[in-house]
Protein backbone atom coordinates (compact mmCIF):
# COMPACT_ATOMS: atom_id res chain seq x y z
CA UNK A 1 0.00 0.00 0.00
CA UNK A 2 1.11 3.42 -0.33
CA UNK A 3 0.08 6.18 3.05
CA UNK A 4 -2.19 5.24 5.97
CA UNK A 5 -2.51 8.57 6.22
CA UNK A 6 -1.99 10.78 3.61
CA UNK A 7 -1.95 15.25 3.17
CA UNK A 8 0.33 16.78 0.35
CA UNK A 9 0.03 19.80 -1.97
CA UNK A 10 -2.02 21.76 0.58
CA UNK A 11 0.29 25.33 1.22
CA UNK A 12 -2.06 26.29 4.19
CA UNK A 13 -3.60 22.70 5.37
CA UNK A 14 -4.21 23.68 8.49
CA UNK A 15 -5.08 20.17 9.53
CA UNK A 16 -4.73 17.97 12.75
CA UNK A 17 -4.06 14.06 12.31
CA UNK A 18 -5.05 12.55 16.00
CA UNK A 19 -5.71 9.50 17.34
CA UNK A 20 -5.30 6.92 14.54
CA UNK A 21 -3.17 3.85 14.11
CA UNK A 22 -1.72 2.69 10.67
CA UNK A 23 0.24 -0.48 9.69
CA UNK A 24 1.49 -1.88 6.87
CA UNK A 25 2.15 0.46 4.42
CA UNK A 26 4.75 1.91 2.83
CA UNK A 27 4.52 5.42 4.91
CA UNK A 28 2.12 5.00 8.38
CA UNK A 29 1.33 8.51 7.88
CA UNK A 30 3.02 10.93 4.71
CA UNK A 31 2.64 14.94 5.19
CA UNK A 32 4.21 15.87 1.35
CA UNK A 33 4.43 19.87 0.30
CA UNK A 34 2.01 20.71 3.22
CA UNK A 35 2.62 23.01 5.46
CA UNK A 36 0.44 23.92 9.23
CA UNK A 37 -1.09 21.25 11.35
CA UNK A 38 -0.73 18.77 14.58
CA UNK A 39 0.23 15.05 14.09
CA UNK A 40 -1.11 13.74 17.81
CA UNK A 41 -1.98 10.48 19.37
CA UNK A 42 -1.55 8.01 16.84
CA UNK A 43 0.24 4.99 16.65
CA UNK A 44 2.40 3.84 13.67
CA UNK A 45 3.62 0.62 13.03
CA UNK A 46 5.10 -2.30 11.02
CA UNK A 47 5.48 -0.52 8.32
CA UNK A 48 8.25 0.88 5.74
CA UNK A 49 8.01 3.88 7.52
CA UNK A 50 6.10 5.49 10.26
CA UNK A 51 5.43 9.35 10.31
CA UNK A 52 7.35 11.37 7.25
CA UNK A 53 7.45 14.88 6.74
CA UNK A 54 8.90 15.71 3.18
CA UNK A 55 9.48 18.30 1.01
CA UNK A 56 9.80 16.86 -2.89
CA UNK A 57 9.77 20.84 -4.36
CA UNK A 58 6.57 20.58 -5.56
CA UNK A 59 5.12 23.28 -3.78
CA UNK A 60 5.85 25.50 -0.97
CA UNK A 61 7.66 23.05 1.02
CA UNK A 62 6.45 21.27 4.36
CA UNK A 63 6.82 23.50 7.32
CA UNK A 64 5.16 24.46 10.45
CA UNK A 65 3.79 21.20 11.67
CA UNK A 66 4.05 20.02 15.25
CA UNK A 67 4.44 16.27 16.37
CA UNK A 68 3.89 15.24 19.95
CA UNK A 69 2.67 11.53 21.54
CA UNK A 70 2.70 9.50 19.18
CA UNK A 71 4.15 5.67 19.36
CA UNK A 72 6.24 4.92 16.33
CA UNK A 73 7.23 1.65 16.67
CA UNK A 74 8.94 -1.74 14.67
CA UNK A 75 8.67 0.05 10.96
CA UNK A 76 10.84 -2.28 9.37
CA UNK A 77 9.45 -3.46 6.49
CA UNK A 78 11.21 -3.43 3.55
CA UNK A 79 9.91 -1.29 0.27
CA UNK A 80 12.51 -0.79 -2.39
CA UNK A 81 12.98 2.06 -4.56
CA UNK A 82 11.60 0.46 -7.59
CA UNK A 83 8.36 -1.05 -5.91
CA UNK A 84 7.65 2.47 -3.86
CA UNK A 85 8.63 3.89 -7.58
CA UNK A 86 10.81 6.75 -5.11
CA UNK A 87 14.86 7.59 -5.63
CA UNK A 88 15.36 5.27 -2.33
CA UNK A 89 13.83 2.54 -0.39
CA UNK A 90 11.91 2.48 2.43
CA UNK A 91 12.94 0.85 5.78
CA UNK A 92 13.55 1.11 9.20
CA UNK A 93 11.95 4.77 9.41
CA UNK A 94 10.26 5.87 12.34
CA UNK A 95 9.85 9.89 12.21
CA UNK A 96 11.62 11.36 9.19
CA UNK A 97 11.81 15.04 8.52
CA UNK A 98 13.14 15.22 4.64
CA UNK A 99 13.43 19.05 3.92
CA UNK A 100 10.93 20.07 6.59
CA UNK A 101 11.23 23.18 8.25
CA UNK A 102 10.14 24.74 11.47
CA UNK A 103 8.70 21.52 12.69
CA UNK A 104 8.74 19.95 16.52
CA UNK A 105 8.78 16.45 17.31
CA UNK A 106 7.45 16.70 20.91
CA UNK A 107 7.13 13.62 23.76
CA UNK A 108 6.99 10.61 20.81
CA UNK A 109 7.91 7.32 21.79
CA UNK A 110 9.74 5.65 18.57
CA UNK A 111 11.08 2.24 19.60
CA UNK A 112 12.84 -0.33 17.70
CA UNK A 113 12.52 0.89 13.98
CA UNK A 114 14.81 -1.21 12.39
CA UNK A 115 15.74 -1.65 8.76
CA UNK A 116 14.44 -5.38 6.92
CA UNK A 117 16.59 -4.51 4.08
CA UNK A 118 19.73 -2.05 3.14
CA UNK A 119 18.74 1.25 3.82
CA UNK A 120 19.34 4.49 1.04
CA UNK A 121 21.74 7.20 2.06
CA UNK A 122 20.74 10.48 1.67
CA UNK A 123 23.74 13.08 1.73
CA UNK A 124 25.77 10.34 3.26
CA UNK A 125 23.44 8.59 6.43
CA UNK A 126 21.53 6.05 6.19
CA UNK A 127 17.65 6.88 5.69
CA UNK A 128 16.82 4.50 8.27
CA UNK A 129 16.21 5.13 12.68
CA UNK A 130 14.47 6.27 15.18
CA UNK A 131 14.17 9.84 14.19
CA UNK A 132 16.18 10.99 10.78
CA UNK A 133 16.50 14.78 9.39
CA UNK A 134 17.50 14.92 6.35
CA UNK A 135 18.15 17.30 3.44
CA UNK A 136 15.80 16.61 0.47
CA UNK A 137 17.44 19.48 -1.92
CA UNK A 138 19.56 17.11 -4.16
CA UNK A 139 16.32 14.20 -4.02
CA UNK A 140 14.22 14.59 -7.37
CA UNK A 141 11.08 12.70 -6.07
CA UNK A 142 8.91 14.27 -9.05
CA UNK A 143 10.96 14.52 -12.33
CA UNK A 144 12.18 18.38 -12.48
CA UNK A 145 11.62 18.70 -8.55
CA UNK A 146 13.77 18.97 -5.93
CA UNK A 147 13.37 19.44 -1.93
CA UNK A 148 14.75 21.82 0.15
CA UNK A 149 17.16 21.84 3.31
CA UNK A 150 16.17 20.72 6.36
CA UNK A 151 16.32 23.88 8.65
CA UNK A 152 15.00 25.38 12.16
CA UNK A 153 13.32 22.37 13.53
CA UNK A 154 12.97 21.26 17.08
CA UNK A 155 13.53 17.32 18.03
CA UNK A 156 12.86 17.85 22.11
CA UNK A 157 11.85 15.06 24.93
CA UNK A 158 11.28 12.43 23.09
CA UNK A 159 12.03 8.87 24.16
CA UNK A 160 13.93 7.24 20.96
CA UNK A 161 15.19 3.67 22.22
CA UNK A 162 16.76 0.54 20.03
CA UNK A 163 16.21 2.05 16.59
CA UNK A 164 18.84 0.57 14.21
CA UNK A 165 21.28 1.94 12.39
CA UNK A 166 20.87 4.71 15.21
CA UNK A 167 18.01 6.33 17.68
CA UNK A 168 19.02 9.79 15.76
CA UNK A 169 20.10 10.65 12.13
CA UNK A 170 20.75 14.26 11.29
CA UNK A 171 23.13 14.64 8.11
CA UNK A 172 24.27 18.06 8.62
CA UNK A 173 23.18 20.12 6.44
CA UNK A 174 20.30 23.28 6.86
CA UNK A 175 20.92 25.66 10.12
CA UNK A 176 19.26 25.80 13.24
CA UNK A 177 18.29 22.04 13.76
CA UNK A 178 18.00 21.32 17.56
CA UNK A 179 18.37 17.99 19.61
CA UNK A 180 17.31 18.20 22.79
CA UNK A 181 16.76 16.20 26.05
CA UNK A 182 15.96 13.05 23.87
CA UNK A 183 16.25 9.93 25.72
CA UNK A 184 18.44 7.88 23.39
CA UNK A 185 21.58 6.27 23.18
CA UNK A 186 23.29 6.53 19.60
CA UNK A 187 23.27 8.88 16.94
CA UNK A 188 24.67 10.03 13.81
CA UNK A 189 26.55 11.99 14.34
CA UNK A 190 27.33 11.24 17.51
CA UNK A 191 26.82 13.59 20.78
CA UNK A 192 22.78 13.95 19.48
CA UNK A 193 22.08 11.96 22.39
CA UNK A 194 22.53 14.05 25.71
Amino acid sequence: GDAGIYIGNSPNADFRIRYNTAFADLWGILVRDASIGDVTDNVLHDSCSGLVFLNSGTSTGVHNWRASHNIVAHNDKFCSAEEAELPFSLTGVGILIGGGDHIVLRDNMVFTNQPGGEPSLINDVPLAGGIVVVSTANVSVFPGFYGGLAEHNLIVNNAVLDNQPFDLVYDGQGSGNHFVSNNCETSLPSGLCR
